[in-house]
């Protein structure tokens, strides 16, 4: 039985309806809803809560919720009318019906259109009205258009990428240094190229005599806004990159005949600011110029199953947020298939009109899937999916990252130190697949604070499309993924009981960056702080044709572990001669001081059993009384199903240990200080009962993790 109206407002606040066909000037009624949802939002008190219903449909406006403070038992909900599907686009208005009349054709560029509305520039940032950013409506899946840096790329014939010489047939510019030339990037956090995997994808070939040129390159349906004109360009021409693996955009080349969402630079679906106790539940967000959702001096706001198709970032917190949450949500970066990383990396200069300019590519495509400022606290992200994407980032005090599955970022999956501060991270029963770095400290300006990545599936089986192919019928544009990204600047951080798998022992990096020596190198650098990794699972995986590396690092007996009750093993096509399996490198200390820690560094070691009979293994026990590795294992944990080579479904494989396998029942006792933390810790067994932990993610009692919105991904996968 329905409780009376007013006894509904006296609960939850008034409610008032939101409808595409009502109007803005009726009350607000189920019968006579508003026409937006800033018409929506006016017609609600600014204080103490309340309701907004969207009936189905698509809003196309830039909604904006500032100085609404809802209560803690009665909060502002904004949600989908129950049964129904609600979209907030933040979109121009034209483009986005088929048979539209927006674009007319250049003769001279086959396949190329100018939109026939320009758009004015009225606002001191040159770029927040810019109709820059773009995406296909309808494409499944979500698919973003390529914002392109130049209009020559646009118009590119060539689909290749590299340093070409004077003599290349390709034509395009010659390239000056880059220096003091100012970045374009509008984010006002940190700049994306203070990352440290910055480095070009590819095309590191020597190109001969003369001057190193780069060609203009066609990177697939996109467009180009003109600043002079103030019209967008587009173009929609197929795609024939021949890459197994990678659709091609084999759609309508008409702009007029394809639904299109195009973005001004400072558009937005939702902005949230100066506002308490907002719950977002049940909607879809989606485009936008530069982000799709943004927070700002905020608290306690709550996503809770709204889907969101990312503009060139998708959600960004900025300056002092608190205890914001995002759970059961599906963030989708519609990154294209036919664009490949190197394609926001390869940027370059050269000289236009005696000018020196920078060639972005089409960097600003996709970006960060969810980033923040350092000064937000307690944000927590649990049961969400963050896919087809460049990367993500941890930020701020004391955040909460669980139960989420990560899949398709060609950068760093968990980014510890994007930004500063990062403090008290807790990473854990996360899904992490087909990503180009799981865990990264890639930012050489930021140390974080104390981290702890504890109990998460990381499988790096699946490549990511890397490198545009440098000359026709080039097939090289995978990178394989690492398990650990390092810039020197590692802060302290907590590594136990995750299960990971990686294939070809890492990524490809810049010659004595020390990532391509060991598959596990989160002990080839020296860590800001104490690293210590227990009872985890590292499996090296060997693909046909590849020169074996080792396992993993053991650190130095000096530095800040310990490390222990760890499973490593190599499988796959292993080469007739026997590598070693664990390398301890040769490093300084922070302090540039001599000689590099550790008394005996740069050694190789068979086995573990061969290290905990050298030097270092007895100093080490100065550090960690058993010794580091003392109950550490290299053998097979003998999965419960797996196939470590030729398989592109690894969602189906069981990483569980099987019955009997060497981890189980082998880790160690954790410190009190981690037990705490660990979920499947157990510590409520009395001493005499309780069992040795068995080693990896998945705890004693084997059970299935179940991750992304409502628990729906399992692995493994029944």
């Amino acid at each position: 039985m329905a409780l009376p109206s007013w006894i509904e407002d006296l609960l939850f606040g008034p409610k008032v309806y939101v409808s595409p066909f009502g109007n803005d000037d009726n009350p607000g009624t189920f019968a006579l809803p508003k026409r937006t949802v800033a018409g929506g939002l006016a017609a609600l008190p600014r204080a103490g809560g309340g309701r907004l219903h969207l009936r189905g449909g698509t809003y196309v406006e830039n909604v904006e919720v500032s100085g609404y403070k809802g209560l803690p038992w009665r909060p502002l909900v904004i949600r989908s009318h129950p049964g129904e599907q609600a979209s907030i686009d933040g979109s121009v208005a034209e483009f986005r019906e088929v048979g539209n009349e927006q674009w007319s054709p250049v003769p001279e560029h086959p396949g190329e259109f100018i939109s026939n509305v320009s758009y004015p520039r009225t606002m001191a940032d040159e770029h927040a009205e810019s109709v820059a950013r773009g995406a296909f409506i309808d494409r499944v899946p979500y698919t973003r258009l390529v914002t392109y840096s130049r209009l020559e790329d646009l118009r590119a014939q060539n689909t290749t990428f590299a340093k070409i010489s004077a003599a290349d047939p390709r034509p395009g510019p010659e390239v000056v240094p880059c220096k003091d030339l100012a970045e374009s990037d509008q984010d006002d956090q940190t700049s994306e190229d203070q990352l440290a995997d910055e480095e070009p994808e590819g095309g590191d070939e020597p190109v001969g005599d003369g001057p190193e040129r780069r060609p203009w390159v066609y990177m697939g349906p996109g467009i180009y806004f003109d600043e002079t004109s103030r019209r967008v360009h587009i173009r929609l021409s197929h795609t024939s990159n021949g890459i197994e693996g990678l659709a091609e955009y084999v759609g309508e080349t008409d702009p007029g005949e394809v639904r299109l969402a195009l973005s001004a630079g400072q558009d937005t679906a939702l902005r949230i600011t100066d506002s308490a106790f907002i719950k977002v539940t049940d909607v879809m967000l989606r485009f936008g110029g530069e982000n799709t959702v943004v927070l700002r001096d905020t608290n306690d706001v709550v996503f809770d199953h709204v889907r969101v198709l990312a503009a060139s970032r998708a959600i960004r917190l900025g300056d002092g947020n608190a205890r914001t949450e995002f759970r059961h949500c599906e963030v989708r970066g519609g990154w294209p298939t036919w664009l490949f990383r190197g394609d926001r990396k390869n940027e370059y200069c050269f000289m236009d009109n005696g000018q020196r300019v920078r060639n972005e590519l089409g960097k600003h495509t996709s970006s960060v899937i969810l980033s923040g400022q350092g000064s937000n606290t307690d944000t927590q992200v649990h049961h969400c999916e963050f896919v087809d994407g460049h990367d993500l980032y941890m930020f701020g005090a004391g955040m909460r990252f669980h139960h989420n599955w990560v899949h398709n970022l060609n950068d760093d999956a968990i980014a510890l130190n994007a930004v500063a501060p990062t403090v008290d991270a807790r990473v854990w029963q996360n899904v992490i697949t087909k990503c180009l770095m799981a865990i990264s400290y890639g930012n050489q300006n930021h140390v974080s604070g104390q981290c702890s990545v504890y109990r998460n599936l990381i499988d790096l089986r699946q490549p990511t499309a890397g490198v545009r192919r440098r000359y026709e019928g080039d097939q090289d544009v995978w990178r394989q993924g690492a398990f650990y990204k390092s810039n020197n600047v590692d802060g302290p951080l907590d590594l136990f009981h995750n299960t990971a798998v990686t294939l070809a022992a890492g990524a490809i990096m810049p010659a004595g960056t020390g990532l391509t020596n060991a598959a596990f190198n989160h002990y080839g650098h020296h860590a800001i702080g104490r690293l210590r990794s227990f009872n985890n699972v590292f499996v090296a995986v060997t693909p046909e044709g590849f020169t074996d590396r080792p396992v993993a690092f053991i650190p130095s007996e000096l530095f800040p572990g310990p490390t222990d009750g760890n499973c490593y093993f190599r499988t796959g096509h292993l080469p007739p001669w026997t590598p070693p399996m664990f390398h301890i490198n040769a490093f300084p200390d922070p302090n540039d001081t001599e000689p590099p820690i550790g008394l005996f560094p740069g050694h190789d070691y068979n086995s573990l059993d061969i290290y905990r009979g050298s030097p270092q293994f007895e100093l080490s026990k100065v550090q960690y009384p058993p010794g580091y590795e003392h109950e550490s294992i290299d053998v097979d944990p003998e999965f419960r199903s797996w196939q470590p080579v030729g398989t592109s479904d690894e969602d189906h494989d069981d990483l569980r240990l099987s019955e009997g396998s060497p981890g189980q029942k082998h880790g160690v006792t954790l410190p009190d200080s981690l037990d705490e933390l660990d979920p499947l810790s157990m510590s409520w067994l009395p001493d005499f009962a309780r069992p040795l932990p068995d080693m990896g993610c998945y705890g004693n009692l084997g059970q299935p993790l179940a991750v992304g919105v409502d628990s729906r991904r399992r692995f493994p996968n029944p």
